[in-house]
């Protein structure tokens, strides 16, 4: 599922709409916004982003969540690990270290994993995962933060 997906769903529910009132209001159609709602569609250009976050919030916060899903959506290939994206200071992926910051050395089973992870970490599922098995070995309870 896109990260548009996602965040037009909750959007959706946070601003008590339905998709066919989005529809009506944008005169997108309902087609349109099932694709973008199902993940079929993740491309939305600029006029019917900005058709969809008028219609569908004033809060400019909620607008800038939407604004970063299309962001994250297209921003993959490589380098794309280097890109960060913020909503008012609030980083979606880890600063990159200074560049006088010394990385510790892996092992190069432990480098491998970090790897495969470095390749999924936008999928929030596998963020939350690697997130949690990391907060029960060093505390023992999953849900702390």
């Amino acid at each position: 599922m896109s990260y548009l997906s996602r965040t037009l769903k909750s959007l959706l529910e946070r601003n008590g709409m339905t998709a066919a009132a989005l529809a009506h209001a944008t005169k997108l159609g309902e087609p349109k916004i099932s694709r973008w709602l199902s993940g079929q569609q993740t491309f939305i250009d600029g006029d019917d982003l900005e058709l969809v976050v008028t219609h569908l919030t004033d809060k400019p916060a909620e607008r800038a969540e939407l604004v970063a899903a299309r962001m994250r959506d297209v921003c993959t290939g490589p380098g794309s690990d280097l890109i960060e994206i913020n909503i008012g200071g609030n980083d979606f992926r880890e600063a990159s270290p200074a560049y006088d910051t010394k990385l510790p050395v892996l092992p190069p089973p432990l480098e491998h994993a970090t790897q495969i992870f470095a390749r999924f970490w936008k999928d929030p599922d596998v963020r939350g995962v690697v997130t949690g098995l990391a907060n029960v070995l060093e505390t023992g309870d999953a849900r702390s933060e």
